[in-house]
């Protein structure tokens, strides 16, 4: 079963998604586009994400980790490495591509460990 402190991050991974598609409610590209407000505030959010995985790593709470491919939680890595330190390379198309087609994706995989969480413990 995930640990409690997993199920917390994950919530407030979901709850970054969340904000990063409301950031794009006017488009991605647009969005994208925004370099005063919502592109910053895009980037930061994938920042945010890193650090909540990296968190769970560090509690090595593998159930949390297996919601996790090995590719996702390297790229989320990258883009918080480039974001922090290469601002001036960052590909937008791949940070469009990740918004359009990963985010939702692993947005769902974590909203069901979560329900799967609770749906256990109220078991107990």
């Amino acid at each position: 079963m995930l640990e409690k402190t997993s199920v917390e991050r994950l919530k407030k991974i979901s709850q970054k998604i969340d904000a990063i598609f409301k950031n794009c409610e006017g488009g991605i590209s647009k969005a994208l586009k925004d370099e005063d407000t919502l592109q910053g505030a895009i980037m930061m959010k994938f920042v945010n994400i890193d650090e909540l995985i990296k968190g769970i790593q560090k509690s090595n709470d593998l159930e949390a980790l297996s919601i996790f491919d090995k590719d996702e939680i390297g790229a989320f890595n990258k883009t918080r490495n480039i974001a922090s330190h290469e601002y001036e390379e960052i590909d937008f198309e791949l940070i469009q591509m990740a918004i359009e087609k990963s985010l939702p994706h692993l947005k769902s995989k974590i909203d069901n460990a979560i329900k799967s969480y609770y749906k256990k413990s109220k078991k107990r």
